[in-house]
């Protein structure tokens, strides 16, 4: 189900405002979330401990589309595992309970539970 790709240096991945169709891992290089102006929000790498190299994942597992272009970094290519969205629906399906779980991880630094409620400090859904 993963598809490898190698992609240029320099070339975008997705753009603002597009569908989500795939989730990706970088393998080898690096990829850009740039902003409006170009202007580079962060950088995913597969080099960093303890932050997984994935993009895609607030997209996909939300089903929002994407809120920012990501390229790749202008200085290598870079080799990607692409698995695409219908593929990770059917992975999840069959795993509903994982799929819950990074879906609260994906808003837990929102402050929001899976239906889009607050939460309190401790991940409780607030009251009202």
């Amino acid at each position: 189900k993963l598809q490898e790709t190698h992609v240029m240096a320099g070339e975008d991945i997705v753009h603002k405002g597009e569908i989500p169709r795939d989730l990706y891992f970088v393998m080898r290089g690096s990829l850009r979330i740039v902003d409006e102006e170009n202007r580079a929000k962060s950088v995913i790498r597969n080099d960093v401990p303890d932050i997984a190299p994935i993009v895609g994942e607030v997209p996909v597992f939300l089903g929002v589309n994407h809120q920012d272009t990501i390229l790749v970094s202008p200085d290598s290519d870079a080799l990607l595992l692409v698995l695409s969205q219908e593929d990770c629906q059917e992975l999840f399906g069959n795993y509903p309970e994982q799929r819950q779980i990074i879906k609260a991880n994906i808003l837990a630094p929102f402050e929001l539970d899976s239906f889009g409620r607050e939460t309190n400090a401790k991940g409780e859904a607030s009251a009202g």
